[in-house]
Formats: C-alpha cells, sequence, structure tokens
C-alpha cells in the first residue's frame, strides 16, 4: 500500500460564520470555507501534479488549496480581504495567494501556499487553521475537521528525487 491508498480526500467544508468575526470589507457577513490539500512534485518531475494527500514525507511539498465563499455563495479573492494565511500548530505560518489553477491555463481560481517539509521535521501529525484577515485588521479562522485523516500527517522517510 502506498501512501496515498486509504488517504482520504481532505473535503475540509465547515460554516465559517460560527467561528469569528465576519471580515468581508463593508460587513459583508461570515465567510465560509472549503479545502484541501495536494502534494506537488520536484520541479521537471514527471510524476501527477495535484495529487490530494494528508500524509507528506520529508521533502514533499504541501500545497494548502482554499476556496472562500461570502454569504451570497460569490469567491472572495484578494480585493476583498487584505490576506489569507495557513498557519501551523508548530508556529509556522504561510501566506495563501488568490490565482488561476492550472497556471498555465486556468480553470479555476482558489487560494493556495506552499510548504517544503523539511528533511529534520519531526514526523507526526500536526493540525492547522487558515486565517481570513481583513484590512481593517479583524480576522476570521477556519479549522479542518478535528480527525487524524483531515490533519496534516508528517511520515518518517524523505521523497525520492530530493534526497
Amino acid at each position: 500500500m502506498n501512501r496515498f491508498q486509504g488517504s482520504l480526500a481532505v473535503a475540509l467544508m465547515a460554516l465559517g460564520g460560527a467561528m469569528g468575526t465576519p471580515v468581508l470589507a463593508g460587513g459583508g457577513g461570515p465567510l465560509f470555507f472549503s479545502g484541501d490539500m495536494v502534494i506537488s512534485p520536484p520541479k521537471g518531475s514527471a510524476a501527477a501534479h495535484c495529487v490530494l494527500a494528508s500524509q507528506f514525507l520529508h521533502n514533499d511539498e504541501v500545497v494548502f488549496r482554499v476556496r472562500v465563499l461570502d454569504a451570497q455563495g460569490k469567491s472572495v479573492t484578494d480585493k476583498e480581504i487584505a490576506k489569507l494565511q495557513v498557519k501551523l500548530s508548530s508556529g509556522e505560518t504561510f501566506d495563501m495567494k488568490y490565482g488561476g489553477h492550472p497556471h498555465a491555463k486556468p480553470l479555476d481560481h482558489f487560494w493556495t501556499a506552499g510548504w517544503k517539509v523539511p528533511a529534520s521535521y519531526p514526523a507526526g501529525s500536526l493540525s492547522y487553521t487558515v486565517i481570513a484577515t481583513n484590512s481593517d485588521g479583524s480576522t476570521q479562522t477556519w479549522a479542518p475537521f478535528n480527525v487524524a485523516p483531515s490533519q496534516l500527517t508528517i511520515l518518517a522517510g524523505t521523497a525520492k528525487g530530493s534526497e
């Protein structure tokens, strides 16, 4: 069994309004989040891109993907909120960028942030949150389900081709 088999597609839907202050400019109401994590292979690799995963090896690139919707179901872009960040329970914070995917010929638009798992990082599970911040500094926080398959898990070992 490889590390992707048995891995749940981390469908991370949550009602964001119950988890913090609305952050849309002009008091647009609560935000709603959905997201997942995918693996991004090393540059130049023939491996499949954007494979859903929650388990990663050292030197793998974890990509957090998040869609944010307003109360009317409209996508929230970098024009409506000041920033969107992923924060790991270990303290690392990554700024997310809004854009089209795949980059060459976009089929969809959403927020992403990448993190290459350091070779020295301890194996184990990490929880994480996504924090939306408005230009006035107000925030709204979202977290995936509090169950192991929805959390980020670092496995012992190193990704092939990155040794």
